[in-house]
């Protein structure tokens, strides 16, 4: 039968105005009638009000009766009835119970397009096939998520170059390459002394674990035992070990990563420790693949979060933004934000560990979501789980750490909440009443000081909390002369203190710190914009002048850490710095006579969140393959002289006796 004489088995003759008017046609009234009345043949859409045109649905019909045809020769041809629905599934068993395997392929090759190399060379370009990655995880898992993050079209990885993108080894192992399919190379880690990766295990536990209690100690040297038992039964002399990807290796990767670069501001070789870690990282995270087993989903929120505490330590592994959000739709999804029904028959320390693991999420999410003035994830209102009790943590002091960080975590959500996001003050309450209470908040947050806290950290959040306090927002553009003083005086002592800490701090964290300095320089720009007379008349001009450039400092401090993009943002706030200074040098000369209309757009684009920001901050203009990163360990690097007694982290050095812990911003 031939494709000519081909005809639809069943042809709907009435149109859409017949079946409306219930009328039987037939072809030739069909013609007659609307020739008559002059209307036009519309058929009818049972979908829809839009009219489809007669022709379109003729034309299908005969389309559909010519591919019937050919289905219906090729069953004559072979011998094999035809699907009634074409899959792949379908293809392989044809292929396999044909009587002539050879008149099946040449049908099927028939059948198929014809090859396009172009099209099939772009298709196989590492751009391309990274753009998919990043866009189109391979399972709706939070591994899959996670991995997507690490690809090359996150900030962390975008090159300022214009040459050709080059497949990472973490973009390796979370695609399609040998490394997911079998076994890893752990040189770095098999290289470690086993007195090494304890003393790095301990001064984790001892140092963070008590500011980010979102794992139980026993639980970590599990990991620990397990990964170094699995390392064991490698061969004897072996000097390319391989192991299978394991849960077990990806905390201790990611906690040795970690620890490595507590306290390298004060050991002398603090690019050493931070290149060191990156390759722990980078070797670690290939157990991050679709073979790694996960204990529970609480588990896979933990490693993100071990993750995340990474990003803010060396942000150009990974997207501290997106892994945060990540974290928290996590939590939402396993209901961690709700307390737990007695139904579910959870014991006592389960249900405390998901409110420790919630609990440091927020605490994340605030901070992070603090330093873009972007919004929160969660609302306030939205959760009712209780504060975690800490059980098995010691000494006692440290569960009072934790609490004071949700304490403060929670004045930074007010905030956030009442600034950026338009939430209603109570009923009958001005705004000055509100940052009035808002302020006694904050000071009796930092009167109540734990004997064993830093007290620096403590200023530094205190300071920081005034400022975002104080600061212009959407909701208030032009605060008052009194808002303006205070958060100018608290903008610069918060960098007064941050550049003790960027410079020989033991837990630092550039992102954080970064970004908070260059939200308070705009500050203190904005106040010094607006209220001019108010700050020259209680400082003098060698005062403003010696607060101001300390933002300057920190960013080039930051800089020359690795992080050179800070350095336009430092040349951008001298930029705005200038004119400012020279009205409060010039006596008697208002701001606005130096201070332009660009000035006032540039600052005014910096100032508030939205898309008309800089460049996202990246740390590193490339990334570097392992080979070309890689760094092997070095005994000289850390002192393991030191046991970590009774002490916890340090503000400015780990080794000094009574040590304490500092809180993270």
């Amino acid at each position: 039968m031939s494709a000519q004489s081909a005809e639809c088995l069943r042809t709907v003759l009435s149109c859409a105005r017949c079946r409306r008017r219930k009328i039987k046609v037939t072809n030739t009234y069909r013609l007659i009638n609307y020739v008559a009345v002059g209307a036009s043949c519309t058929a009818f859409n049972p979908r829809g009000d839009m009219e489809i045109p007669r022709s379109v649905v003729h034309f299908l019909e005969q389309e559909i009766a010519m591919l019937e045809n050919v289905l219906r020769n090729e069953e004559i041809t072979t011998g094999i009835a035809p699907p009634e629905v074409i899959r792949p599934p379908d293809l392989l068993y044809l292929l396999k119970e044909s009587i002539s395997e050879t008149n099946v392929l040449q049908s099927i090759s028939r059948s198929l397009p014809r090859r396009d190399p172009v099209r099939e060379a772009i298709t196989a370009s590492c751009e391309l096939q990274s753009m998919i990655g990043a866009t189109m995880p391979t399972g709706n898992c939070l591994t899959d998520m996670l991995s997507s993050v690490r690809m090359g079209l996150t900030p962390s990885y975008t090159s300022s170059s214009p040459t050709i993108a080059v497949a990472t080894p973490i973009q390796n192992s979370v695609s399609s390459s040998p490394r997911d399919q079998g076994s890893i190379d752990i040189p770095i880690l098999f290289s470690l002394p086993l007195h090494v990766v304890h003393s790095l295990v301990k001064k984790y536990v001892q140092r963070v674990l008590p500011v980010y209690p979102f794992l139980h100690e026993p639980s970590i040297w599990g990991h620990v035992e397990r990964a170094t038992q699995n390392m064991a039964k490698q061969e004897h002399g072996a000097t390319s070990p391989r192991v299978m990807p394991d849960y077990d290796f990806l905390i201790l990767y990611l906690i040795l990563s970690i620890s490595a670069t507590l306290g390298s501001a004060n050991s002398g070789h603090e690019a050493r420790c931070l290149a060191f870690s990156g390759s722990l990282f980078v070797e670690g995270i290939h157990h991050l693949s679709s073979k790694t087993t996960f204990p529970s989903d609480l588990a896979e929120i933990q490693s993100t979060l071990l993750i995340l505490q990474y990003a803010l330590i060396n942000p150009k592994y990974a997207n501290v933004w997106v892994l945060s959000g990540v974290v928290m739709r996590s939590c939402l999804d396993l209901g961690l934000h709700r307390e737990v029904s007695t139904s579910m028959g959870l014991d006592s320390l389960a249900i405390d560990l998901r409110r420790q693991v919630f609990w440091v999420a927020y605490c994340f999410d605030r901070s992070i979501c603090s330093a873009l003035q972007r919004p929160l994830s969660i609302p306030d209102p939205s959760i009712d789980t209780l504060f975690p009790t800490l059980r098995g943590y010691r000494p006692d002091p440290a569960k009072t750490l934790a609490l004071r960080q949700i304490q403060f975590a929670k004045l930074q959500s007010t905030i956030i909440e009442v600034h950026f996001q338009g939430k209603e003050l109570e009923e009958g309450q001005t705004w000055e009443e509100w940052l009035a209470t808002t302020d006694q908040s904050l000071r009796d947050w930092f009167e109540m000081l734990s004997p064993d806290e830093d007290p620096v950290a403590a200023e530094l959040a205190f300071s920081t909390g005034l400022t975002n306090l104080y600061r212009p927002s959407p909701r208030i553009p032009f605060p008052s002369q009194r808002s303006l003083l205070v958060a100018f005086e608290a903008a610069c002592g918060s960098a007064q203190i941050y550049q003790q800490h960027v410079k020989c701090g033991f837990f630092r964290r550039p992102w954080l710190a970064a970004h908070n300095t260059f939200s308070s320089a705009m500050v203190a720009l904005f106040c010094l914009r607006y209220g001019h007379e108010g700050i020259c008349d209680r400082w003098s001009a060698s005062e403003i002048f010696q607060m101001t450039k300390v933002f300057t400092m920190n960013l080039l401090t930051l800089a020359s850490q690795g992080w050179s993009e800070i350095s336009k943002y430092a040349g951008t706030y001298e930029k705005l710095l200038g004119p400012l200074l020279d009205s409060v040098f010039t006596e008697n000369a208002s701001p606005s006579k130096s201070f332009g209309l660009s000035h006032d757009a540039e600052l005014a684009r910096l100032i508030y969140p939205g898309p008309a920001h800089l460049e996202k901050l990246r740390f590193g203009n490339v990334w570097f393959p392992i080979e070309n990163e890689y760094q092997g360990f070095d005994a000289s690097l850390f002192n393991w002289e030191d046991d970590f007694p009774n002490n916890f982290a340090g503000w400015d050095n780990f080794a000094s006796p009574g040590a304490r812990i500092p809180l993270p911003i």
